[in-house]
């Protein structure tokens, strides 16, 4: 049974193996046409308040990665330890126990800050004055002239791979992403992750939750890549199959971990 190995933060939350809504809801992507202009300065306003909220949590998540990386390796290394018995391992067993204890509690702890930070910065974009409850609409992708040529070439990325960016979030077993990924590794950019990061900005203000966390997990999955290929200072597209397969052996060491608690 795959379990969900998110960064920590407020993206933790229950996978399901299917899809989390019903086809009339998967409508609501960025570019949806359903949605009313937002007032005059409304859209620049919202504009500057997400990418402030992106950045930030851009920040988090990269200081996270270490964290969550390191008690990946940490649980790994206990667990072969505890396939010896020998009389030698029983000090490094230790100091890997210690380790792993120590990396939970600083896991929590980014967990909480991420938690602040998000609500801090929902609010403050909820009560902009000039923007309705409906504030997410096609307005994030129009052709602005005033857009430098490196927004215009992420805006005509959004626009033309949507559709398959849409589909990525959907889904929600590690083996599934990483075998669209692969089949679409020109999708394994920052444009993914912040496409599907704006998507659920919008779909929290639809008070759509569940297909938010569903976005929401994806949206930091790709995160932790980029901020994964950053740290080895390689291509992304050429380690996020390291990625998945951490994600999978720690994954499968939480659930040993709890069924041999029960």
């Amino acid at each position: 049974m795959e379990q969900p190995w998110p960064p920590p933060g407020p993206w933790s939350f229950p996978r399901t193996g299917g899809e989390t809504e019903e086809e009339s809801d998967l409508d609501v992507s960025p570019s949806s046409s359903h949605y009313s202009p937002v007032p005059d300065g409304g859209a620049q306003m919202y504009s500057h308040g997400i990418e402030l909220a992106c950045q930030k949590q851009k920040e988090f998540v990269k200081s996270s990665v270490a964290c969550k990386w390191n008690l990946a390796e940490a649980q790994q290394k206990l667990g072969s330890l505890a396939l010896h018995n020998s009389e030698s391992l029983d000090q490094e067993h230790a100091k890997a126990q210690t380790a792993v204890s120590e990396l939970r509690q600083r896991e929590e702890e980014w967990r909480q800050k991420e938690e602040a930070l998000v609500q801090r910065e929902r609010m403050c974009l909820w009560n902009m004055d000039a923007i309705s409850k409906d504030v997410f609409n096609k307005s994030f992708i129009n052709q602005d002239k005033r857009k430098t040529e490196e927004e215009d070439k992420s805006q005509s990325f959004m626009q033309k791979y949507e559709q398959k960016i849409r589909h990525f979030g959907m889904l929600s077993r590690w083996d599934d992403s990483q075998r669209f990924l692969s089949d679409h590794p020109h999708l394994v950019c920052e444009e993914t992750a912040k496409y599907l990061i704006l998507w659920c900005f919008h779909l929290e203000a639809e008070q759509k939750g569940a297909l938010m966390e569903q976005i929401a997990h994806q949206a930091v999955v790709m995160q932790f890549i980029m901020e994964m290929a950053k740290n080895c200072n390689v291509d992304p597209r050429g380690c996020f199959r390291l990625f998945f397969q951490k994600a999978k052996v720690s994954s499968d060491l939480v659930l040993n971990e709890k069924v041999g608690q029960s």
